[in-house]
């Protein structure tokens, strides 16, 4: 039997993305900024999800979450509340990355496009995309060394205005396109559950970091001294 009922969580960004897929071909979503803590708002907008489809979370069939690049906090509130589901309900956990989400958003797109996700004040994250199917490697860089790394392909970010750091670039930037919701995590999740593929297990599932948490920080700080 097909999987059908399908919940989506992204909290990798100052957006909560939520989707759930029911029935054939039914879908319910949710996108909201959240201007202090996901962990505030996560669980109440999933209990709305679920009353607006009629359903309760056993009737769902697996999760799919966003392992990032994106924000400590966020990533970690994410994928807690997706644990706790796949392994109180025995549901399989999807994880679905930025990059897969921007493949899948540019997929007609002059190729390769150079995707950046804002590492820190002066860093990115910069990974080529080729298709659905050619992504990456991602490497770390300066701002002021992607115009030499994109050379004059098309360029799109998630999470900064390209301008703004870059404002010498010239090269298209399809940074529009990037403005995804939960629906394009369900696509993936969906297609990766068909694949058959073997799917990592929910307790060795770990999230792609850019920044590190305060306690990180202070620790390493202490290691110094």
């Amino acid at each position: 039997m097909s999987v059908q009922n399908i919940l989506a969580i992204d909290t990798s960004t100052a957006l909560l993305r939520l989707a759930l897929a029911f029935g054939a071909d039914r879908l319910v979503q949710v996108r909201e900024a959240v201007p202090q803590s996901h962990g505030q708002v996560l669980l109440p907008r999933l209990g709305d999800l679920l009353a607006a489809a009629g359903l309760t979370v056993r009737d769902l069939q697996a999760v799919a979450v966003s392992v990032g690049p994106g924000s400590f906090t966020g990533l970690r509130i994410g994928l807690a509340a997706a644990k706790g589901l796949v392994v109180a309900l025995d549901l399989p956990l999807v994880p679905v990355t930025a990059f897969e989400i921007a493949a899948r958003r540019l997929a007609d797109a002059p190729r390769p496009v150079y995707v950046i996700v804002p590492l820190n004040r002066d860093e990115g994250i910069c990974c080529p995309i080729n298709g659905p199917l050619s992504i990456g490697p991602p490497v770390i860089a300066r701002y002021s060394a992607l115009p030499e790394i994109v050379g004059r392909a098309a360029v799109a970010a998630i999470g900064l205005t390209i301008r703004e750091k870059m404002p010498a670039l010239a090269n298209p930037d399809l940074s529009d396109r990037l403005d995804y919701d939960a629906g394009d995590l369900l696509v993936i999740a969906r297609e990766k559950l068909d694949s058959g593929r073997p799917l990592p297990a929910a307790a060795e599932l770990e999230p792609w970091y850019l920044q590190k948490s305060q306690a990180e920080i202070k620790f390493e700080q202490r290691k110094k001294k």
